[in-house]
C-alpha cells in the first residue's frame, strides 16, 4: 500500500512538473537608465527596461505585456506588446514636478493576468512550508515602479563671501568680542 501511494505522489508531481508554464519562476524586471530614479529633471526623457528573468522559451503570440504610465502630470499611457519581443524600453517624461508611475502584467493569450503556480514538491514539511509562502504573494508576472522628476536645483552662493553676514549691520560701538575678532580676520575692521 505504500509503493502506491508513492508511486501515485510521484506521477502526481511529475504531471505538475510538466504542466508547469514558462514563467512560473520568472519576474518581470524593470529599471530605469539612471542609477537612482530620483535623477530626472523636469522635462527629461525617462527610460524604462523591461525584461524577464527566469522566463522558459515560449511561442510568440502566445503571451503579451501590457503596461501603463500614469503620474502626478494626468497623462494616462497605455501599450501592448508582444512577451518575445522582449527585453523593450518604454520612454516617456513629465514637463513638471511629481511622481511617474510605469505598471506592466503578463498577460496569456485571452487577455488575462498570468498567474503563477506552485512546482514545488509539498509532500515534505519544507515543500508544505514553502507552499504557505507561495500561498501568500502574488502569483501575478508583474512590475511596478516609478520615477521622481524634480525641479532644477537652484544655484548656491560662489563662495561663503557673498552670504550676509549679521555682524556687518551693526554698528562699531555694538562689536561683541567674537565679531572684533571676526571683522580683523576677514579684513573688514572699521
Amino acid at each position: 500500500m505504500n509503493i502506491r501511494l508513492t508511486v501515485a505522489l510521484l506521477s502526481l508531481l511529475a504531471a505538475s512538473a510538466q504542466a508547469a508554464g514558462p514563467f512560473d519562476g520568472a519576474v518581470l524586471h524593470g529599471e530605469t537608465d539612471k542609477a537612482r530614479a530620483t535623477e530626472y529633471a523636469v522635462g527629461e526623457p525617462i527610460v524604462f527596461r523591461l525584461s524577464f528573468q527566469g522566463a522558459k522559451p515560449f511561442a510568440k503570440g502566445s503571451y503579451s505585456v501590457v503596461w501603463k504610465r500614469t503620474g502626478d502630470d494626468g497623462v494616462v499611457e497605455q501599450e501592448k506588446v508582444d512577451a518575445a519581443d522582449f527585453p523593450i524600453e518604454v520612454k516617456t517624461k513629465m514637463e513638471k514636478p511629481g511622481f511617474v508611475r510605469l505598471e506592466a502584467y503578463l498577460k496569456d493569450k485571452d487577455g488575462k493576468n498570468y498567474m503563477k503556480s506552485f512546482t514545488g514538491d509539498a509532500t515534505t514539511p519544507e515543500g508544505r512550508e514553502a507552499m504557505n509562502r507561495f500561498e501568500k504573494t502574488n502569483k501575478a508576472v508583474f512590475f511596478d515602479g516609478g520615477a521622481y522628476p524634480y525641479l532644477p536645483k537652484r544655484t548656491q552662493p560662489e563662495s561663503f563671501s557673498s552670504r550676509p553676514r549679521p555682524w556687518k549691520a551693526r554698528q562699531p560701538s555694538q562689536h561683541n568680542f567674537f565679531c572684533r575678532i571676526t571683522d580683523i580676520i576677514h579684513g573688514t575692521d572699521p
